[in-house]
């Protein structure tokens, strides 16, 4: 139920800054609705993997309340 209460929509367009900062706990979950998102592990240099539409992440820092340690950010959607 908690879950369900905390769904809204966000838009992101800007591809310049983070969705979510590496070392926070999140406050939801992110679905990925259209475009991509590129997540980076820790040193924020190397690409870890790519966030396509139906995908979804921030769960596992939501439900245990444990700090992130991706950073997530938007991808413009033709790149």
């Amino acid at each position: 139920t908690l879950i369900l209460a905390s769904l809204r929509l966000e838009d992101v367009h800007d591809v310049t800054t983070s969705i979510c900062n590496l070392d926070m706990v999140l406050q939801g979950i992110y679905f990925i609705h259209l475009g991509k998102v590129d997540v980076y592990y820790k040193n924020k240099k190397n690409k870890f993997l790519t966030l396509e539409s139906g995908s979804y992440f921030g769960d596992i820092s939501y439900i245990l309340g444990s700090k992130n340690l991706y950073d997530f950010k938007s991808k413009c959607i033709n790149g």
